[in-house]
C-alpha cells in the first residue's frame, strides 16, 4: 500500500480518500504483523535473556521514533510526498527481506485439537483471566492506553501550541527527547538483564510516568516541559519493557500469539480512543487540565495497588523464599 501511495502521489494524484483508505490497509497490516513480531522474542532468546532482548526490540523503536521524521523531511525536501513514501516503502522491503533470515524455534504443540478464530481468542483471555497477575498487568496497560500514553503523545502537542505558542518541530523536539530517555532506559534494562523485583520496578516506573504527565500540565516554560518530557522518556522505557517482559514471561509459548494479540489491541487499538476522548476533554476544559487529569487518574490507580495490593503483581515462589528469609 504504501508502494502504490507513493507511485499515485508521483504522478501528482490521490487525495485524502486515497490516504484514509492506504491508513487502512497499513493498519489491517499492522494489526496482523505485531502480536507476531511481539511473539519473535519469547521464540528466539532464553528466557534469562527475555527482558535484555525487549529492551533491545523497543530502543530500535525509539530510535526508528527519533529517526523516522526526520528521514521522512529529508525525503520530502527531496522529492516531494511521492519520493517520501517511495522512501518509506523501501525501506519497510528492506526489513521484510531482514525477516527471511528469522528462525526460530519450533513452537511447542498446543494440546487438543484445531479451533476456530472465535476459541483460540478466547483460549487467550481465558489465559490472562486465570492469572491475577496477568490480570493487574493488562488492566494498568489498559487504563495507561485511556490516560497517560495519549496524554503524553497527543494532549501535550496541544499544550506546547496552546500554553507556549510553538509549533509542531518544537513538539517534534520534546519527542526526541522523550526517545533519548527511553533508549537510556533501554539500555539500562539491556545491562543489568533479568534483574529481580521486576514488578516493583514496573509500578514505580507507572508512578514515575504519571507524575510526569501530572507535572506536564504545571509547567510554565518550553525549557521546563523538555525537562519533563525527558524524565517521562526514562520512565516509559521501564514501564513498556517491563510490562511486556513480564507478560511474556507469565505466558506459555503455545500461546504467546494469542495473548500478545491480546497485548497489541489494548496498546494500539485504545490509544486512538483515549485521544479522542481527551481531546474533547482538553477542548472542553485546556491541554493543561487535561494533562493534570488524565495524569492524576493514573496515578491514584497505581500508587494504589503499589501501598495495598503489592502482592497481586508478586511472583508467589519469590515471596515463598522472601517469608523463609524473613523466618
Amino acid at each position: 500500500p504504501v508502494a502504490g501511495l507513493a507511485a499515485i502521489l508521483g504522478s501528482g494524484g490521490g487525495g485524502l480518500a486515497v490516504i484514509l483508505a492506504v491508513a487502512v490497509l497499513v493498519g489491517c497490516g499492522q494489526a496482523f504483523g505485531q502480536p507476531v513480531r511481539s511473539a519473535l522474542a519469547p521464540a528466539l532468546v532464553p528466557a534469562e535473556s527475555l527482558f535484555a532482548a525487549i529492551a533491545l526490540i523497543a530502543m530500535a523503536i525509539t530510535v526508528s521514533m527519533i529517526a523516522g521524521p526526520a528521514i521522512a523531511q529529508g525525503g520530502l525536501s527531496l522529492g516531494g510526498f511521492g519520493f517520501a513514501f517511495g522512501l518509506s516503502a523501501a525501506l519497510l522491503a528492506a526489513a521484510a527481506m531482514v525477516s527471511w533470515m528469522i528462525s526460530p524455534q519450533p513452537p511447542e504443540p498446543m494440546t487438543g485439537t484445531k479451533d476456530s478464530v472465535k476459541a483460540q481468542v478466547r483460549e487467550g483471555f481465558a489465559h490472562i483471566r486465570s492469572d491475577r497477575r496477568l490480570v493487574v498487568l493488562f488492566g494498568l496497560l489498559f487504563l495507561s492506553s485511556f490516560t497517560v500514553n495519549p496524554a503524553a503523545m497527543i494532549t501535550s502537542q496541544a499544550h506546547v501550541k496552546e500554553a507556549f505558542g510553538r509549533d509542531a518541530a518544537d513538539a517534534g523536539l520534546l519527542f526526541a527527547l522523550m526517545g533519548v530517555g527511553m533508549s537510556i532506559s533501554s539500555v539500562i534494562v539491556m545491562r543489568k538483564g533479568d534483574m529481580a523485583n521486576k514488578d516493583v520496578l514496573f509500578q514505580r516506573a507507572l508512578i514515575g510516568g504519571s507524575s510526569s504527565v501530572i507535572v506536564m500540565g504545571f509547567t510554565q516554560t518550553y525549557a521546563q516541559l523538555g525537562v519533563v518530557t525527558f524524565f517521562m522518556g526514562l520512565c516509559g522505557g521501564f514501564y513498556l519493557t517491563m510490562n511486556q517482559g513480564l507478560i511474556q514471561s507469565l505466558t506459555p509459548k503455545p500461546l504467546m500469539g494469542r495473548v500478545m494479540a491480546v497485548y497489541s489491541l489494548v496498546l494500539a487499538g485504545l490509544n486512538p480512543v483515549g485521544a479522542l476522548a481527551l481531546g474533547f476533554i482538553a477542548k472542553a476544559t485546556s491541554p493543561a487540565f487535561t494533562l493534570k487529569l488524565a495524569g492524576i487518574s493514573m496515578w491514584i490507580c497505581v500508587v494504589s495497588i503499589y501501598l495495598f495490593g503489592r502482592h497481586l503483581l508478586a511472583d508467589p515462589a519469590e515471596q515463598r523464599v522472601q517469608e523463609r528469609l524473613r523466618r
